[in-house]
């Protein structure tokens, strides 16, 4: 008898799991169905960006919380709130005020107190059509306004409105042409907006003027009910707090904005975070500016010439060459600082009209170009010192290969007979190595020379032969 109680009470357990999960492959954007399990944080990836805190209400604990970023893990509870229905995302405005969004009915705003975890009601959302909800909220710094994805499943619509935050009144930009559902969005310090959705299962960008989304790629994974979304500023990472369907739990994870791509940071076990947000910085839209080169600038292969730029909030700077006057780039640098000076090698373009490019690589529309076109000259190459038959002049030619590492050449050129020194000096102006003292007879001469002892860095060679005494620069990169 005791048996046959087990297995009848067996049977009710495997029936209520199945049906918990009968929804497994139907969309849903609200809350995860309830069951017991253990909430275990397990890391996999850790971005090495700078530390930050996140802010989240848990839909299984009922209570707000933080979590440093990028590690999203330990959790620190708040306060215990409960949503009316379902609260979707959430964004710290530009205000410094989070606001959070509720579906409804009626659809609202409440505002997040960070300083102990409050939330509070702040207004209801008008002006949505249909049966849209607001999934997803986000604030545009590059012009100051709100924005919602607002959609439904049945029947399905899947919609982007900018929001008065201070009325809650929705109006509407237009529709993604997805055929699925944005879950939630995110907007960088240009204005450039990510999303992604739990239809389809991919990342995209959306036309903020119109609502249309452009497809990036797929997440890599299978996201289901609600989730959120929020961008570090500092870093230009996109971070979802995400729900993975295939394994039934929460999950932080960051987004490649150029593929759609997500990569796992920390498995929360059983929970749901779908109101995130980072507590991010904003300031002015990022803007490169190039200062040099000037148009009409000639430039000979293998001389060494500064690249300048300036920039406002911009981490990740990458420098390009065009050739054919921008008609394809060719990817010079990645640098990190905001201002820079960068001591470049001409390379040996295959076209003379060449542009400098500069952008943010963490944004790649945040960039500029140089104004005018430059000039890089062929002429006086170590080619032509090779072919020359006795010179006619005293010459100092560029290094060869520059950057080097350690060795590299020196190529001179001698008109007539002279006492010869050719010197290498450190940025001190300090003598480190005499490569020539000697007469030389009229002719073209090439010096090997080894720095394997010295640190990387710019130095200088100088040759004086007779009256005639002339400098270049060479860049020792290990």
């Amino acid at each position: 008898m005791r048996k046959s109680i087990q297995f009848f009470l067996t049977l009710v357990l495997i029936f209520a799991w199945c049906n918990i999960f009968a929804q497994e492959n139907v969309n849903s954007a609200g809350k995860i169905p309830s069951m017991k399990l253990e909430r275990v944080h397990t890391i996999v990836n850790l971005p090495e960006n700078p530390a930050s805190i996140a802010y989240g209400w848990s839909s299984i604990n009922l209570t707000t919380l933080s979590m440093p970023i990028p590690a999203g893990t330990p959790f620190t509870n708040l306060a215990p709130w409960t949503a009316p229905v379902f609260a979707s995302s959430m964004i710290k405005g530009g205000n410094g005020t989070y606001y959070m969004t509720e579906v409804g009915p009626p659809a609202a705003l409440y505002i997040f107190n960070p300083a102990g975890g409050a939330v509070t009601f702040h207004v209801n959302i008008t002006g949505l059509q249909g049966a849209d909800q607001p999934n997803g909220i986000a604030y545009n710094a590059a012009n100051g306004m709100y924005y919602l994805a607002a959609g439904s499943l049945s029947p399905v619509s899947d919609n982007i409105y900018t929001v008065d935050v201070n009325t809650g009144v929705a109006t509407l930009v237009g529709g993604t042409g997805t055929a699925g559902l944005q879950i939630d969005l995110g907007i960088t310090q240009a204005g450039v907006c990510y999303s992604y959705d739990l239809v389809n299962n991919n990342g995209y960008t959306i036309n903020l003027s119109t609502g249309a989304a452009t497809l990036l790629g797929p997440l890599g994974y299978d996201p289901n009910y609600g989730q959120g979304m929020s961008i570090d500023n500092e870093t230009g990472t996109v971070y979802l707090s995400a729900f993975d369907n295939g394994t039934t739990t929460g999950q932080l994870r960051t987004m490649n904005v150029t593929t759609g791509n997500t990569t796992l940071i920390v498995d929360w076990g059983f929970d749901q975070i779908a109101p995130f947000a980072l507590d991010t910085q904003y300031g002015p839209t990022p803007t490169i500016t190039v200062t040099s080169p000037n148009g009409g600038e000639v430039w000979q292969v293998g001389s060494i010439k500064n690249i300048n730029w300036s920039s406002s909030n911009v981490i990740d700077v990458k420098i390009e060459l065009s050739i054919n006057n921008g008609a394809s780039w060719i990817e010079i640098i990645s640098s990190t600082p905001s201002t820079g000076l960068y001591a470049w090698t001409v390379p040996n373009s295959p076209s003379l009209q060449c542009l400098i490019k500069i952008s943010d690589v963490t944004d790649p529309n945040v960039n500029d170009v140089s104004d005018n076109v430059f000039t890089i000259e062929q002429a006086s190459s170590i080619e032509d010192f090779y072919s020359s038959g006795i010179p006619s002049e005293f010459k100092l030619y560029q290094n060869f290969p520059n950057p080097f590492n350690p060795n590299t050449t020196i190529y001179y050129s001698i008109a007539k007979e002279s006492f010869v020194k050719l010197n290498i000096y450190n940025l001190l102006g300090e003598v480190i190595l005499e490569t020539v003292k000697e007469y030389k007879n009229p002719g073209n001469y090439a010096v090997n020379i080894n720095l394997e002892n010295y640190n990387s860095g710019l130095y200088f060679y100088q040759l004086k032969a007779g009256s005639f005494v002339e400098s270049k620069k060479m860049l020792l990169l290990k």
